[in-house]
């Protein structure tokens, strides 16, 4: 069974995708920020990290930093609903930084598994 880390600040949000994921299979770990992230992915290894990009203390670009000098193999799906600037360039600046692939928030449930798929599909 692959496992994935969420990472989102907002509960409400790992509480949807923690459903959606588990409905499909996986196993997930949740983080509330980017310092417990970077524990979990230390503690448990898991296949794949889906992090929001804005939160407050260690932000996603931070986090994606930080899980890329850990393991430069980790796969990261990077997501934004903007902020001061559009979400655009944020998921950019992440897929620049190394992340797998990126996802503008709102997203449809159907493209959300369709990355998160084809990110664990790659070798």
């Amino acid at each position: 069974m692959k496992s994935i880390l969420i990472v989102d600040d907002e509960a409400s949000i790992r509480k949807v995708m923690r459903a959606i994921l588990e409905n499909e299979g996986y196993s997930v770990i949740e983080a509330s920020g980017g310092d417990e992230a970077i524990k979990q992915y230390g503690e448990y290894g898991p296949d794949l990290v889906v992090t929001d990009l804005l939160m407050p203390g260690k932000d996603g670009i931070e986090t994606l930093f930080e899980l890329r000098q850990m393991n430069c193999n980790a796969k990261v799906i990077a997501l934004s609903g903007g902020g001061r600037i559009c979400s655009e360039s944020y998921l950019n600046y992440a897929m620049k930084l190394g992340a797998t692939a990126a996802i503008e928030k709102p997203f449809t449930l159907e493209e959300f598994l369709m990355v998160i798929n084809q990110t664990l599909a790659m070798v």
